[in-house]
């Protein structure tokens, strides 16, 4: 048994069973959303997989496991995004082992807690284990997003205050205050933004505040420029792109690293709920040998 590559022609089938496993799987569901509501770069080439071809649950078996597989050109890297059935058994980890090219780096997005200690042992086996990170996954339904009302607050002296979607010419910006940014992340974020989504706050033309719906299928790179923080504009910023989110199709997702309270309050605040405890991995294989 392995994992066989899932034709467009039946993304919309392998959508409606991601939407019988939401919240916890709305980063595959997501990615799905952005390939057939074409919301997608070219600058990164994502191919989904299934294991033994199944992408629809068997009576009362869940046994759809979903890899979905993305190379970032600008990174000469992959992403890979899981969402596998409450029990995994050795073939499925065995598949997942062959199918994936372990010659370059990988980040494995938003593991699921029960799964992530499989992944980071065929880490080892294949290269090198580079880092683990625990987050709370954190999402809102569809539904409730696209009803959010973005109420722009008035500020004195006449400044005026914008709330809208980035252009690409903001991704320079965005790239330099991102705490994971490395060479390609300017090019990569320019080009999410123009075709994915995106939220930001002008205050007098400025850009204050901002964040980006990321192709893996989660909302990223959350930032406030330093004066302008304690005034709202990050939850604002957050309302804007949970509504820009649903309005394409998408739910709304974010992953908070465990132990950051202010961070969780924060979403908690703008109404994203608790889901599940997931783990970001990230492997570089073994040049050394």
């Amino acid at each position: 048994m392995a994992f066989t590559l899932v034709s467009p022609d039946n993304y919309d089938t392998l959508i409606k069973t991601l939407e019988g496993r939401l919240p916890r799987s709305a980063m595959s569901y997501n990615v799905l959303k952005m390939l057939r509501g074409h919301l997608h770069p070219p600058t990164i080439t994502t191919e989904v997989y299934a294991f033994n071809g199944t992408i629809v649950k068997e009576q009362n078996t869940d046994t759809v496991f979903i890899s979905i597989i993305q190379y970032r050109k600008v990174y000469n890297d992959y992403a890979v995004i899981i969402s596998s059935p409450e029990i995994v058994n050795l073939e499925m980890t065995s598949a997942l082992d062959k199918l994936v090219d372990w010659s370059l780096p990988i980040c494995f997005c938003a593991v699921d807690e029960a799964f992530s200690e499989t992944v980071a042992e065929l880490c080892l086996r294949n290269g090198q284990l580079e880092a683990k990170d625990q987050c709370q996954f954190m999402a809102m339904s569809r539904d409730k997003a696209v009803s959010i009302d973005v109420d722009v607050p008035s500020l004195p002296g006449g400044e005026s205050i914008v709330v809208k979607e980035l252009s690409p010419g903001d991704g320079g910006l965005v790239a330099r205050r991102w705490k994971f940014s490395s060479e390609g992340s300017e090019t990569m974020i320019s080009d999410t933004i123009k075709h994915t989504g995106s939220a930001g706050v002008y205050v007098s033309g400025e850009l204050v505040s901002w964040v980006v719906i990321f192709v893996i299928g989660s909302i990223n790179a959350l930032y406030t420029e330093d004066a302008q923080r304690g005034k709202g504009y990050a939850a604002l910023t957050m309302r804007k792109v949970c509504k820009v989110a649903g309005d394409k199709g998408l739910v709304p997702n974010v992953q908070v690293q465990i132990g950051n309270t202010a961070s969780k309050k924060l979403m908690h605040k703008v109404g994203l709920e608790d889901s599940h405890i997931v783990e970001w991995i990230s492997y570089n294989p073994n040049t050394s040998l």
